[in-house]
């Protein structure tokens, strides 16, 4: 009759450390799932923020059609000297009127865990720009 030889034992570490690969490796993609919607919503916050600043120069613009110059106040309801303009929710804007040709703009939003935290927008002559990274009058810019 013929033995049939006996397997060697496994390593009690063999199992132990299978399973440790595998929680790394489920904590690897958990991690990578997480960045990515972090990511997605950085971009959704910073695309808010030149949505905001593409309304207001929309209202501005009206303005300057109905009246023949920007407006120094904005509020939810137009009028005489008054874009018809509100501020997105958790964004907060900072509105200078500089003269009946030049205005400029900044938004920002604070929850924002990534720069840039802040945009601008100008219109008139370049002495108008918010900051140096808005360039030309009418564009937004991010900083």
């Amino acid at each position: 009759m013929s033995t049939i030889p006996a397997r060697p034992g496994e390593s009690p570490w063999h199992f132990r450390l299978m399973l440790a690969t595998g929680l790394a490796v489920m904590l690897i993609v958990a991690v990578m799932v997480w960045a990515a919607a972090d990511r997605n919503e950085v971009s959704r916050r910073r695309e808010a923020l030149l949505a905001t600043l593409d309304r207001l120069s929309e209202a501005q613009e009206d303005a300057f059609a109905r009246d023949g110059r920007y407006a120094a106040h904005l509020a939810q309801h137009g009028g005489m000297d008054t874009a018809r303009f509100v501020a997105s929710p958790g964004i907060s804007l900072r509105f200078e009127w500089l003269r009946a040709t030049a205005w400029r703009a900044v938004v920002r939003d604070s929850a924002l865990s990534v720069g840039p935290r802040s945009c601008g927008i100008f219109r008139g002559e370049a002495d108008a720009s918010p900051h140096r990274a808005t360039v030309r009058p009418g564009i937004p810019a991010c900083w």
